[in-house]
């Protein structure tokens, strides 16, 4: 729910500072991160997704309750912040984040000057809480405490009656409404912070409002809430249709009977259903990218029922001083080759998805270079020309300030994210993939890389955060091609556009047909064909849903419950002949980007069957068979 509130795993705001002590150091040393009072971990996996050249500690009472294994680049230790941060090195951290914990720091500006002490310089302090407090339609405190009264919410009781327990335990978990004021004055001689400065989001328990209620129609109308203002909301009734059983502790230790108690509690959760009944549709469904860009418009004017309260959440961004500025900011993974990488059958390749066996080498990459440019050469350029109009739409400059951002989902080599990077330099293009690319040169200043495997989901990036996603030739490693493509639908902005190529793996004759699957001396056998299929074979054996791909048309139209939710589609097919032999390229008015084309296909499919060997072999075909 914080993610979609605050546009991010902190405020869009606080990005740039962020990403400045984030960068790679210059000095070898690696980035840290450290989250004081971790809860989930959420928060620390998905900062580790998004940094994997950083370490990452997560701090807690109590340690997480993980469901699955975590990245390599996180730790989490059992420890009192109450009892200081000695434990850290003095300016050991580029970046530390503080969120809900208030409720349980007997001195919040202690604890601050305490963060600053383990703060490298340049070295940013990302904080959140909550008032605890419930807000009528008008953002005005529910002051209605008695069953029966005027503008009465059993969600006000509930949580005036719990924080007036947690109040009696620790008389100062109110102190963190005073962080901005304790930042200015913590220095003798002015403030010790470069720049701070905080942001108050209102989200209301439910998609209650007006606003809300007719985003559905925001497309039609052009004045709706958006889409992430609705997530938003459904995400914070979900996590307060329980707060109940989370206070009834406290409550109980406060002196209220267990009768009492439960009977708030089943009261709290009925009114909060109630509101639920009256909402808008679920998120998934909701009209967006390319999406429409009216739905991005914010609501101004509230109205709605005071029975369904809003909450209150601050964000705070800190700076230290002293740091000397940088305005590159680029990936370069840190993680031991090993974990990432193996060696099979003489090939490098992923060490995290057994599903994509293609290598991940220097050699593999060079192919995928010399592809690149064929693509490039037979679809006119970066995408296909049809969608150029759309796509420099997303990319023209925002007004809100904010960067253009793209997504290139299994990058390979990099090279499409690098020529983006190049035509587009307001924009910041990431390339995300198994494993990492091997650069001749340096990646230009706007491009980061990532090693990630896009099956395990988008968490790590913020909805609605980019304009372009691309994903080229990746289905044969993609678990469930039809829920990538809803995710990247949920990260991109509206107005966005979601780019997708792929090749069928099927070898064709001069006359656009399969060529038979004939034996060694029978007429019509070709060695790539044989090649081909069974390596196909072999992919679809490890990956029933390796040719997906061929559905992603009927998919994105059938997406929404209440008709298609992208503002246009299409799609194109192009044939690419291997090698310049076709009549039409042979004669005097030839095509000069279609014969490029074709001459960059032959090249590329003259190592396709390095490419193809470890998973030839891996799949049970004697090494002599496959060299021959």
């Amino acid at each position: 729910m914080l993610k979609v509130a605050l546009g991010g795993l902190y405020i869009r705001q606080a990005a740039p500072a962020v990403r400045r002590p984030l960068a790679r150091r210059d000095d070898g040393d690696l980035n840290a991160v450290l989250d004081i009072g971790c809860g989930s971990g959420c928060w620390v996996i998905d900062m580790a997704k998004q940094y994997p050249h950083t370490e990452l500690t997560g701090m807690d009472l109590t340690p997480p309750d993980l469901g699955s294994p975590i990245p390599e680049n996180i730790r989490f230790e059992c420890d009192d912040a109450n009892y200081g941060l000695s434990q850290y090195f003095p300016e050991s951290q580029d970046v530390v984040h503080i969120r809900c914990v208030s409720i349980g720091i007997k001195d919040y500006r202690s604890l601050l000057g305490q963060v600053y002490n383990v703060l490298r310089p340049g070295g940013v302090l990302l904080t959140v809480d909550c008032d605890m407090l419930a807000y009528g339609e008008n953002q005005e405190p529910i002051t209605a405490m008695s069953e029966g009264e005027s503008g009465f919410s059993w969600m006000n009781l509930l949580l005036a009656t719990a924080f007036q327990g947690i109040i009696s335990h620790s008389p100062n978990a109110e102190a963190y409404i005073h962080t901005y004021r304790w930042i200015r004055e913590m220095g003798d001689n002015g403030s010790p912070w470069e720049e701070y400065g905080e942001r108050a989001v209102w989200i209301p328990l439910g998609p209650w409002t007006k606003e809300l209620g007719n985003v559905v129609t925001a497309t039609v109308q052009g004045n709706g809430a958006s889409r992430r203002e609705f997530m938003a909301a459904k995400l914070m009734q979900r996590t307060f249709q329980h707060i109940g059983a989370t206070l009834r502790p406290v409550l109980l230790a406060s002196g209220n009977s267990d009768e009492t108690v439960d009977r708030w509690i089943r009261e709290q959760e009925a009114e909060l259903s109630y509101s639920s009944s009256i909402s808008a549709l679920p998120p998934t469904l909701l009209p967006s990218a390319v999406m429409d860009e009216e739905t991005a418009s914010q609501s101004s004017g509230i109205a709605s029922r005071s029975e369904s309260p809003y909450g209150a959440t601050e964000g705070s961004v800190i700076v230290a001083s002293s740091s000397p500025r940088t305005s590159v900011y680029s990936y370069t993974s840190s993680v031991e080759k090993h974990l990432i990488l193996k060696e099979l059958h003489g090939r490098i390749v992923n060490n995290t998805n057994d599903q994509y066996m293609l290598p991940a080498d220097g050699e593999e990459h060079g192919r995928l270079d010399v592809q690149h440019e064929m693509l490039k050469a037979a679809l006119g350029g970066l995408y296909v020309r049809q969608a150029a109009p759309a796509v420099c739409r997303a990319l023209a400059v925002r007004k809100d300030g904010d960067p253009n951002a793209i997504l290139d989902i299994g990058t390979g080599s990099g090279c499409w994210v690098i020529d983006m990077a190049k035509r587009y330099p307001q924009a910041e293009a990431v390339g995300m993939d198994l494993a990492p690319p091997n650069f001749a040169s340096p990646p230009p200043a706007n491009a980061r890389f990532e090693c990630d495997d896009a099956n395990h989901g988008f968490s790590q990036y913020f909805p609605e955060s980019f304009d372009i996603v691309h994903a080229r030739c990746i289905t044969i490693g993609i678990t469930d091609y039809r829920s990538l493509l809803g995710r990247a639908y949920n990260v991109l902005r509206p107005g966005g556009v979601l780019l997708t190529v792929d090749c069928d793996m099927i070898v064709y004759n001069e006359n656009q047909e399969p060529f038979p699957s004939a034996g060694e001396g029978e007429p019509g056998f070709s060695w790539l064909n044989l090649v081909i299929n069974t390596s196909l074979q072999a992919i679809l054996n490890r990956n029933p849903g390796a040719r997906a791909y061929f559905n992603t048309s009927r998919w994105i139209k059938d997406m929404g419950e209440k008709g298609c939710p992208w503002d246009e589609s299409g799609e194109r097919v192009v044939w690419v002949p291997l090698g310049p032999w076709t009549k039409e390229l042979q004669g005097d008015r030839v095509n000069r980007r279609e014969f490029i084309a074709a001459q960059l296909m032959q090249e590329d499919c003259t190592g396709i069957g390095g490419t193809l060997r470890p998973i030839l072999v891996a799949s049970g075909n004697p090494e002599e068979n496959v060299d021959r």
